[in-house]
């Protein structure tokens, strides 16, 4: 297996000639220690995924955690959601995860949410068209948030019908779904690009 630095991506990376050794990039944003990687990147080889997480002890424990395993189609970005958008060239990933996000649950502190305009706009730049964008919170007001914030721009169509899907799956491959789940009920959003 390369080394650690071929792994972890940095400003200096170029992203476009990284995407082309493979037939597809998903995005797992706020990795966390890799556990939906763990899950997914095993599925095909042929998918490069990415992770981001501005936690670089996570970032780190998720390297190691893959390493472990000998699973090569993965690279992992210490950086903010936003800042690897702005990196990556336009049209070039075919799915977006993003799992049990930051709620921000206090009013005051919705600015912090990462859901906004400014990274949807993104999201809508690097994915392909009839790309996929999915969403799990066990939070039931940011579900209903993402779903109004991506009704602003319409370029989405909902994969769920209603858009919302609570309990949609008995299991989910991250820490968070394991905390949560026993404790509330999990939300699911997929949504396609057109």
């Amino acid at each position: 297996m390369p080394d650690r630095d071929s792994y972890i991506l940095s400003s200096n990376t170029d992203l476009f000639q990284l995407f082309t050794g493979y037939d597809k990039t998903y995005l797992d944003i706020g990795c966390g220690h890799g556990d939906y990687l763990l899950s997914r990147c095993p599925e095909n080889s042929e998918v490069l995924w990415i992770g981001i997480d501005v936690s670089h002890k996570r970032i780190s424990k998720a390297y190691h955690r893959l390493k472990k395993t000998n699973i090569t189609n993965f690279r992992l970005f210490h950086t903010d959601a936003q800042t690897a958008l702005s990196m990556m060239p336009a049209y070039s990933i075919e799915e977006i995860n993003i799992n049990f996000p930051d709620p921000w649950l206090k009013t005051k502190q919705w600015k912090n949410r990462l859901f906004k305009p400014s990274l949807i706009a993104d999201i809508l730049r690097v994915l392909k068209s009839e790309g996929s964008l999915s969403f799990v919170t066990d939070i039931q007001e940011y579900a209903e948030h993402v779903v109004q914030q991506l009704g602003l721009f319409p370029y989405w169509y909902s994969l769920y019908q209603p858009a919302i899907q609570v309990n949609l799956f008995k299991t989910f491959p991250t820490l968070f779904y394991r905390k949560m789940s026993p404790l509330r009920p999990i939300s699911y959003l997929r949504f396609k690009k057109i």
